[in-house]
């Protein structure tokens, strides 16, 4: 199992979409995909589910918690145990979001990670103009139709951002699994 975190402490510089993208493009690539969100904000768990599992999943995260042996279905009902200091950490139940894409979602505040060294991998044009359309279709930024709204140039940017999430995703397979590995 490989993992890949991506973490930076300012606020508003595109780590939810990335991952968001990245774990679509990596799934689309053949390869199991679990995304975890555990930003305070939730905002991947949210990028994933529509409102009314949002709301569901939200309102059951809290049920069970007198039952240690019931999966969770946030991180922060996995770890409230502990938090209340009245048990162990309980299983969290992944949101299967399609075959082989899971979803583990947030609802915890986190603290701040370790430090540790960081590695560039790439650069990727600021697809902003995309990002309402993609909400609004519940979608990747990169799987947006003309019925979707993207016409003319923006469907030419959508097939740009499909090209840049691609490469930046086999890249991130061939550094962490190695050369001949799936993605090449």
């Amino acid at each position: 199992m490989i993992s890949l975190a991506l973490f930076n402490n300012k606020g508003g510089v595109g780590k939810t979409t990335l991952t968001y993208h990245l774990a679509h493009m990596i799934h689309r690539m053949g390869l199991r995909v679990v995304a975890v969100d555990l930003d305070p904000q939730s905002n991947l768990t949210a990028a994933f589910l529509d409102d009314d599992a949002l709301e569901s999943l939200w309102q059951g995260a809290g049920s069970g918690a007198e039952n240690d042996r019931a999966p969770a279905t946030t991180i922060a009902a996995a770890v409230k145990p502990i938090m209340e200091g009245i048990g162990d950490v309980r299983p969290c139940e992944p949101v299967s979001i399609d075959t082989d894409l899971w979803l583990l979602a947030g609802d915890l505040p986190v603290g701040a990670g370790q430090p540790g060294r960081s590695y560039e991998v790439a650069t990727l044009r600021n697809y902003q103009s995309l990002m309402p359309l993609a909400h609004d279709a519940r979608k990747p930024m990169f799987d947006l139709r003309t019925a979707d709204g993207a016409i003319g140039s923006t469907q030419r940017l959508v097939e740009r951002c499909y090209h840049d999430f691609r490469s930046l995703s086999e890249e991130l397979i061939r550094r962490l699994l190695g050369p001949g590995t799936k993605g090449d």
